[in-house]
C-alpha cells in the first residue's frame, strides 16, 4: 500500500468513526429524552390515577358515612322498625 493509499483509508475510517459516534451520541441522546418523556408520562398517569383512587374512596367513603347516619335516624326514629319477619307477617 502507498501511503496516499494509506491516509485514504485513515480518513475514510475517520469519517466512519465520526458518523458512528454522531449517531451513537444521537441514538442515545433519543433514547434517554424517550425514555424521560416515558417516565414523566407514566408518573404523570400514576399521579392521576393515585387522585382518582383517592377520590373515589374519599366520595364512597362519605357516602357510606352518610348512609349509616341515615340509616341509625332512621332507625332510632321509628318505633318497632326492628322486626323479625315473623313479627311483621303476623
Amino acid at each position: 500500500m502507498t501511503s496516499s493509499q494509506l491516509s485514504a483509508g485513515i480518513l475514510m475510517t475517520s469519517s466512519q468513526l465520526s458518523t458512528r459516534y454522531t449517531h451513537d451520541i444521537k441514538s442515545a441522546e433519543y433514547q434517554l429524552s424517550t425514555r424521560h418523556t416515558h417516565d414523566i408520562k407514566l408518573a404523570e398517569y400514576r399521579y392521576t390515577h393515585d387522585i382518582k383512587l383517592a377520590e373515589y374512596r374519599y366520595t364512597h367513603d362519605i357516602k357510606s358515612a352518610q348512609y349509616q347516619v341515615y340509616s341509625r335516624h332512621q332507625v332510632s326514629s321509628v318505633p318497632g322498625i326492628l322486626m323479625t319477619s315473623s313479627q311483621l307477617s303476623t
